[in-house]
């Protein structure tokens, strides 16, 4: 399921982000291709606390096709990590991009949001093996 925004009217640049989410039994995936910046964490973040609401077994944010993660998105994942346990629901980011990593690992938030390298590392992580 894709979201779908607004098309801009002329002259306004396309915010440079798209929203899905994938059922895999109980699993929510949520992933996300583009930008995380101050323009759209409000959108990244209000899609996946929609999944959390769901309740479901546990919810992965996929960030593998993210190209740069601003400040507003990293205070956006720990936006969704408090989220997250309030609803005592699993959550955790997977990603590899360097644009994403950097911006946790400098700030100390991969300190706090639960980040995998890969889905198989974020299904032990979920299944109590790492």
């Amino acid at each position: 399921m894709s979201l779908t925004f607004r098309r801009p009217s002329q002259g306004e640049l396309p915010l440079p982000l798209d929203c899905t989410h994938l059922r895999a039994g109980e699993l929510l995936i949520a992933s996300v291709d583009g930008e995380i910046d101050m323009a759209t964490a409000p959108r990244f973040v209000h899609h996946v606390e929609e999944l959390l609401a769901e309740r479901r077994v546990a919810v992965i944010a996929d960030l593998t096709e993210v190209s740069f993660l601003g400040a507003a998105g990293v205070v956006g994942l720990l936006t969704l990590t408090a989220a997250a346990q309030a609803a005592d629901v699993p959550f955790c980011v997977v990603t590899g991009q360097r644009a994403v990593l950097r911006p946790l690992q400098v700030t100390a938030v991969d300190r706090v949001v639960v980040v995998h390298a890969t889905f198989e590392r974020a299904h032990a992580w979920l299944n109590g093996q790492a």
